[in-house]
């Protein structure tokens, strides 16, 4: 394939149609399209950046921007490029560098910044991009397609409204399609009407879109590829950016894909598969998280169960035990109690006897006649002495009361001389404070002012001075504080940093050991796997493959988190590549041993078939269609064989040969009917032998053939057919149809000899039909012996094999795995980790302790300062004297202050003390008249209840001295019956205590013993449930309270529960606890993983009357069955075994499905594509060398990393060897491989088998395409050298530009080649920077021969060159600051010539501009047909001295 393969360029624009583009360019008119494809014709914004109105047009689908630094070129690129087709304003479409901070929204609203010229008093901004397509359709009228944006923002609104547009039909902007109006930008709901427009709110499916309508691309994933091309190639200074690595992978994404319809047709099956798989997994999953449970949650619960019931029994019976004790102690106490109370009971009867005897003797005595009358006489006296003895009372408080007085009198003239001589004291304690107080303040320093105070007594002066005074000193003393802690704070730091500076001493060496240890774990699993390959013989894996394996593991070692890959890697690359093969040879036995058996049965059945058959059937003709037979008998007719037998005594030799000779003939199996003839209606597609006639004199057939027994009404026919047909012995043959005994046999239109069959006649007569039935019967009988025999072999040899895959799975599983490696890595990771976070702590310490050192001397300083602005000194023995000095100060104004409070008070009370002294002299006088008058009332008292206390005699007082004795004895008794009764309520609450605690004691024994018999009788009940003998306790067979107690005392010493706890509710509360984590988070754990495969699920019982304990059952699998834990973990492991076995079996299958079908065809013809693609692009790079030294690039296939098999896979088909046996094991393993790696990944079951055999099988993941270069002619292989990153970097400026965009280019071009109609976009930014004249028209050429439909940015002209046919040169010059605006002028290179163009001023037309009333200045874009001056093509407009042009004018921005 060369370059003619390429989409060809179009023509090179004739004169005609440039005249007709350059006019449309200067009439403001609109361009035709002149290509069958789809090429930009032109594009522009309007309302955007500092552009009202612009549009810019293409040459022939070439156009160059051209304009100093800030001009506004970039801004035009990037608003009607890379974004238009990607549908997207992800800030590195919006910005050519594709990194910048600047977004969409930027160039639509604009900002009050001093470097933004634009009016930003408006609240609401709009704006349009939009670029226009055109081809010449398939019936030769132009067609246009025109993508556009419309965006819209609002102050203060952070989202941006934007809406994407495509516009398929005549309407073009300017023409049906009007995005500004005015003053006024048109919204998307303007345009919904025209026809062919859509409008998507979403860009996503815009560019979908564009993707299938204007690029033809059936997969967006090209289109993606395209749009990211473009962006990198758009980027400014493109070769000081570009990795060499990446082209490469965009080439080969641009290969072509493989079908899907190929894959589809394999994904057939492998969904079985992927079941097989997922049901072993989930098996396998299942078996394990029942294990987990069973480990971690259900045993844990129930020796939990058992030993709580245990325990619980044990308990119960010691308290059986220990209550009898307490109801013998508690009856001995009773007994005590009950005989103490009967003694205190009769000792308190006789003292209530005796009482009452003593009271019965007082009462006679107090009712007798001379008892009664010497009580009145003895009142009486009493009453008078009671009287006497109250007034001698009064008299003795007046006298007392006289004594108060007079003595309070002399107490009142003391204190008055006492405050007449105190007043004196305070006068004198007064001056000495005053005197006091002037010399401490002259000491403190307080002022001249003190003298003064102290004169005035004005003491608050005093307190003020002292404490403004404290306030400095207390200041001072607060900033030496803040400078000491602030000094202790850094050396706590600096002892800090000291510390992290040994701990990461300590973590460091720490680090050390542990990488030692790794370093030692690695060695000793190299030992042990050398060790295990030793024991394996001929079998064991390469050298150079265990040390891949401890590489690989070595590499685990230095990952963040390493994990086990040793098992893995044992598994891939020997275990299943030993197996692979012999797994592959099992399959093929055993499908070779079915094969032989269903060959052996269906030799069988022929021969069942064959003896129960009838006639034999001929095979039909080959070369024709015949149509159905009728069976016979039947009256239309019948095969000749059929009809005719052999004549009695026929050697058998000759029946041989006229067979032989008749099927040679075609008539043997010819058709006859009983006219002879053949009916078109009647006989259809057949063939029909017809009778003919011999020569008078002539043999005929008849001499060896007669009609058969049964041909019926068919029989003339024969003899007929029969006499018509020749026969010789061995003469010539004389009749048209004839045979001979010798084979030779001739037809009118035919003739030969036929030799016998091996057997004979089998079909003409009724013996050697049934000969050859019996023989074909011996036959098949004989075939399905060798056939059994051979499935014996076979299954025999399978089982052989499968002995060996045993064998060596059984190696596999004793090989070392690299768990104590992981682990020390882990260890290390961690200690180096530890070592990283101490050297942290110590930089940080040390930075904090520098900090702290700063802050104090920071606070050393400030004490200096304010110490000296307050004079006062820092010293501690200084400050402390000063404070003294101000508490002695503070002392003396305080003792000023009481002297002269004390000389108010003093005067104060001598003053009250001389009125006292008045007051107390007048109650004297009172008091004395008082006590004489009740001096008198008394004696008159006295003298009255003497002579009636002589009234009273002798006896009646002896009267009264017995009736006081007989009450006192009375009263005596009350006291020691009141303590009798006492203790025997005392004694008596004690035996009432005694019996209460006896009856407690029998009910706690009866108590004990229910808890007992309840406790014995729950014992049973995780018996029953199965718990013990689950945790292997042999169940009794008695149930008494004995067998309960001995089998609890064994499950005691056998069920030990990690930390049991000694009392009972913690070992209750201990089995609700493991109750909870079996039905809780550890159930839930396991009822996920056992229902998220489906068929699988936990079956929880509550407890209840008849089950006290709660259940755990589980199905799994579709039978239904609920096993306990331990019965489903052995059904899960049978299962996983059948489905591992099943699922490699398919496997098998599948793999060779994969081979026989057409895919390998497919993929041979895809790789023909991609060499002939890289054919074509190779030829374009050779025939375009760069620079002086003629360097040439070209592209090669090597293996992509990982993927050596399957690049062997393409080179096989490339070289036609796939159909060898090594080749096809080869892609057996490699697809095996890569099925692993999806399952591993837990892909596979998440996506549909078609897509995910799409990935597996895309071949050009399996290779990677890099660029080689060489330097100056010549076809020396050796020459070519490999562009690698090194090389491309130390290459000059223009080198790497020409180097790198070569294969991009023709990257691009390969992905625009899948569509013949597909636009050739190119957009390349001041890319050719640096790059030499010569170099530069390289690539111009480059891109003329690519048919591509480029804009370049430049700040010079770039097209302007003998490569380039045709292409506009846009200069874009923008206005002179503060001004905003642009202006676009054109220029035409065309015919080696570079001409001026005018262009159609339409942006006046559609915008007025707006000119705010305040502002009084030139206008810069005032035309000249304001000023009366011409307007015309030829005059700019403005005042910046530029060719006539679009003009895009400020106005405001069109709201």
């Amino acid at each position: 394939m060369t370059t003619t393969d390429l989409p060809t360029p179009g023509p090179a624009a004739t004169d005609a149609q440039l005249a007709a583009w350059r006019d449309a360019v200067t009439t403001a008119g609109l361009p035709d399209p002149a290509r069958p494809r789809w090429q930009v014709l032109r594009a522009g914004v309007v309302g955007l950046w500092e552009f009202d109105v612009a549009e810019y047009w293409f040459a022939d689908g070439r156009a160059q921007f051209v304009g100093q630094n800030q001009s506004g070129k970039s801004t035009l690129m990037a608003l009607t490029t890379l974004l238009m087709l990607a549908g997207s304003l992800d800030r590195r479409y919006v910005d050519t560098f594709g990194q910048s901070d600047k977004e969409y929204r930027y160039y639509v609203e604009p900002v009050a910044d001093d470097r933004d010229r634009r009016d930003a008093s408006a609240s609401t901004n709009r704006g349009w991009a939009w670029v226009e397509y055109g081809r010449i359709g398939p019936f030769g009228t132009p067609e246009f397609f025109t993508t556009m944006l419309y965006t819209q923002t609002k102050r203060g609104v952070a989202q941006m409204t934007r809406a994407w547009v495509v516009c398929h039909g005549t309407a073009r902007v300017r023409a049906g399609l009007d995005l500004a109006a005015g003053q006024a930008v048109t919204e998307p709901k303007a345009l919904e009407a025209v026809d062919g427009v859509t409008v998507y709110p979403r860009g996503q499916t815009y560019a979908e879109r564009l993707a299938t309508d204007l690029f033809g691309f059936d997969d967006t994933d090209r289109y993606a590829t395209v749009i990211e091309m473009l962006k990198v190639l758009r980027t400014p200074h493109l070769g000081q950016k570009l990795d060499p690595d990446w082209f490469t992978s965009q080439i080969r994404s641009a290969l072509p894909p493989v079908a899907k319809s190929e894959v589809t047709e394999l994904a057939h099956g492998w969904q079985e598969l992927e079941q097989l798989a997922r049901d072993r997994d989930s098996a396998e999953e299942a078996r394990k998280a029942i294990a987990v449970y069973l480990t971690r949650a259900w045993r844990p619960w129930a020796d939990a169960v058992l030993r709580l019931h245990a325990d619980t029994l044990i308990a119960a019976d010691a308290c059986v035990t220990e209550a009898r004790v307490q109801v013998g102690a508690a009856k001995t106490d009773l007994d005590d109690a009950r005989k103490r109370l009967d003694e205190e009971a009769r000792n308190t009867q006789h003292l209530e006897e005796a009482r009452d005897r003593t009271r019965t003797e007082l009462m006679q005595l107090l009712r007798s006649a001379a008892y009664t009358t010497a009580v009145e006489r003895a009142n009486d006296a009493k009453r008078l002495r009671t009287e006497a003895n109250a007034a001698k009372r009064r008299a003795e408080k007046a006298v007392a009361r006289l004594e108060r007085t007079r003595a309070d009198l002399e107490a009142a003239k003391s204190e008055q001389e006492k405050a007449d001589e105190e007043h004196g004291n305070v006068e004198q304690e007064l001056n000495v404070a005053l005197r006091r107080a002037v010399e401490t303040a002259a000491v403190a320093r307080l002022g001249d002012q003190v003298p003064q105070w102290a004169a005035s007594g004005d003491v608050d002066r005093f307190d003020a001075a002292i404490a403004a005074r404290r306030a400095q000193v207390g200041t001072l003393r607060k900033l030496i504080r803040s400078a000491s802690k602030a000094s202790s704070a850094w050396q706590a730091l600096d002892d800090v940093a000291q510390k992290a500076q040994e701990q990461l001493d300590e973590r460091t060496e720490a680090a050390e050991a542990t990488e030692h240890a790794l370093a030692q774990a690695l060695q000793i699993l190299s030992d042990q796997l050398e060790r295990w390959a030793t024991t394996l013989g001929d079998v064991c894996p390469p050298v150079e493959v265990r040390d891949a394996w401890i590489t690989a593991v070595t590499a685990q070692t230095g990952t963040l988190r390493p994990r086990e890959v040793l098992t893995g890697l044992l598994t891939r690359e020997w275990l299943d590549p030993a197996t692979g093969p012999l797994t592959t040879r099992v399959a093929e036995l055993r499908a070779a041993a079915r094969t032989a058996a269903a060959r052996a049965a269906e030799a069988e059945r022929d021969a069942d078939a064959l003896e129960s058959a009838g006639d034999p059937t001929p095979d039909p003709p080959v070369r024709w269609i015949r149509r159905d037979r009728p069976s016979f008998p039947s009256g239309a007719g019948a095969p000749l064989w059929r009809l005719v037998d052999p004549v009695d005594g026929l050697d058998p030799v000759f029946l041989d040969q006229v067979e032989a000779s008749l099927s040679a003939a075609g008539l043997l199996d010819a058709w006859v009917t009983p006219d002879g003839v053949w009916a078109p209606d009647r006989d259809g597609d057949e063939l029909i032998i017809v009778p003919g006639t011999v020569p008078a004199g002539t043999g005929n057939l008849a001499q060896v053939l007669q009609p058969a027994d049964d041909a019926g009404n068919l029989s003339a026919a024969v003899l007929r057919i029969l006499a018509g047909i020749g026969y010789t012995t061995d003469g010539p043959l004389t009749a048209p149809t004839c045979l001979a005994a010798d084979g030779r046999w001739q037809t009118p239109a035919a003739a030969g000899r036929a030799g016998t069959a091996t057997h004979g006649a089998e079909l003409i007569g009724t013996a050697a039909r049934a000969a050859a039935r019996r023989r074909k019967i011996t036959e098949l009988r004989a075939q399905a012996t060798v056939f059994r025999a051979e499935f014996g072999q076979l299954a025999g040899e399978a089982d052989l094999v499968g002995e060996q895959i045993t064998s060596l799975r059984a190696a596999a599983d004793q090989a070392p795995t690299d768990a104590d490696v992981v682990a020390a890595a882990a260890a290390h990771t961690a200690a180096a980790g530890e070592a990283d976070k101490a050297s942290n702590a110590y930089r940080d310490a040390r930075g904090r302790e520098q900090e702290a050192r700063r802050v104090s001397d920071a606070a050393t300083g400030e004490v200096t300062r304010y110490a000296a602005e307050n004079l006062l000194t820092t010293g501690e023995e200084q400050l402390d004297n000063l404070t003294g000095a101000l508490d002695a100060t503070a002392t003396a104004s305080g003792g000023l202050r009481l002297a002269l409070s004390a000389q108010k008070a003093a005067m104060s009370a001598v003053m009250a003390a001389a009125g006292r002294v008045a007051i107390e002299d007048s109650r004297v006088h009172e008091a004395a008249s008082t006590a004489e008058d009740e001096a008198q009332a008394a004696q008159t008292a006295d003298v009255n209840a003497t002579l009636a206390e002589k009234s009273v005699d002798a006896d009646a007082q002896q009267l009264f001295a017995q009736a006081e004795r007989l009450e006192r004895q009375v009263e005596e008794y009350g006291p020691s019956i009141s303590a009798s009764k006492r203790e025997g309520l005392a004694r008596s609450a004690a035996a009432g205590e005694a019996n209460s605690s006896w009856q407690q004691r029998c009910n706690d024994l009866t108590a004990a013993l229910e808890r007992r018999d309840i406790a014995a009788a729950a014992w049973w009940v995780p018996v029953d449930a199965g718990l013990a003998a689950a945790r292997n306790l042999t169940v009794p067979d008695s149930r008494d309270l004995d067998a309960a107690l001995a089998h609890a005392r064994t499950a005691v010493d056998q069920l030990r529960p990690q930390m049991w706890p000694e009392l009972l509710d913690e070992k209750a509360r201990r089995a609700e606890a493991a109750l909870s984590r079996m039905l809780g988070s550890s159930l839930v754990d396991l009822r996920t993983v056992l229902e998220t495969s489906g068929g699988r699920s936990v079956i929880t019982t509550e407890a209840d009357e008849q089950h006290p304990l709660p259940s755990v059952t589980l199905i799994v699998d579709a039978s239904g069955a609920q096993l306990d834990p331990a019965d489903a973990i052995r059904h899960l492991q049978i299962l996983v075994e059948d489905l591992s076995r099943t699922h490699d079996e398919k496997l098998h299958q599948m793999y060779t499905e994969l081979l026989s079908s057409t895919f390998i065809d497919h993929l041979a013809d895809r790789m023909k594509k991609v060499i002939k693609l890289l054919d074509v692009v190779n030829d374009v790079l050779r025939k375009h060398p760069t620079g002086a030294n003629k360097t040439t690039l070209r592209l090669r296939r090597v293996p992509a990393e990982g993927q050596e098999p399957g690049f062997k896979i393409l080179k096989a088909l490339q070289e036609g060897s796939i159909e060898s046996e090594s080749a096809q094991q080869q892609i057996q393993l490699f697809l095996g491989a890569r099925l692993r790696e999806a399952q591993d990944a837990g892909l596979v079951g998440t996506e549909d088998w078609t897509d995910r055999l799409a990935e597996l099988l895309d071949y050009r993941a399996w290779f990677d395409i890099v660029a080689q270069y060489k330097v100056g002619d010549g076809d020396d292989e050796t020459r070519w050298k490999d562009l690698t990153r090194k090389v491309h970097g130390v290459d000059s400026g223009g080198g790497k530009v020409v180097t790198l965009l070569q294969p991009l280019l023709a990257t691009l071009v390969a992905l625009y080649s899948e569509s013949e109609d597909a636009p050739r976009p190119l957009w390349l930014d001041e890319a050719f920077e640096g790059v030499d004249p010569s170099n530069r028209a390289t690539m111009m050429r480059m891109l003329t021969d690519f048919d591509l439909d480029f804009l370049l940015a430049g700040p010079a002209p770039l097209v302007a060159v003998a490569q380039v046919p045709t292409a506009a040169l846009w200069i874009i010059t923008r206005a002179p600051a503060p001004a905003d605006g642009v202006d676009l002028s054109l220029m035409l290179w065309a015919g080696k010539n570079l001409k001026q163009v005018p262009v159609g001023d339409y942006a006046i037309r559609i915008l007025t501009p707006r000119r705010p009333t305040d502002d009084a200045g030139p206008d810069l874009f005032t035309t000249i047909a304001e000023t009366g001056g011409p307007a015309g093509p030829n005059h700019t407009g403005n005042d910046m001295g530029v060719p006539a042009s679009i003009v895009a004018v400020d106005t405001g921005g069109p709201a």
